[in-house]
């Protein structure tokens, strides 16, 4: 989702990401015990569960971009 959002320019496309993980997660983690049953609490932790996860995979990817350029020449 990252890329394709890269792909057409939008330049913080990993912090976009992460953040509508973060709120898919609080969104869906909120509705869980609001529901009547135990299956549709289920169903609606797995997005949760999925969601919470998105914010690790941009992480490496969004340092890279705040990053001054002479930071990150090595040695």
């Amino acid at each position: 989702m990252s890329d394709r959002l890269a792909a057409r320019g939008v330049l913080d496309a990993p912090l976009k990401v992460a953040a509508y993980g973060f709120v898919g997660c609080g969104v869906f983690g909120a509705l869980a015990p609001l529901m009547p049953s135990a299956e549709l609490a289920l169903v609606m932790l797995a997005p949760a569960i999925f969601l919470s996860n998105t914010p690790y995979a941009c992480a490496g990817t969004a340092i890279q971009q705040i990053m001054p350029n002479r930071a990150q020449e090595t040695a």
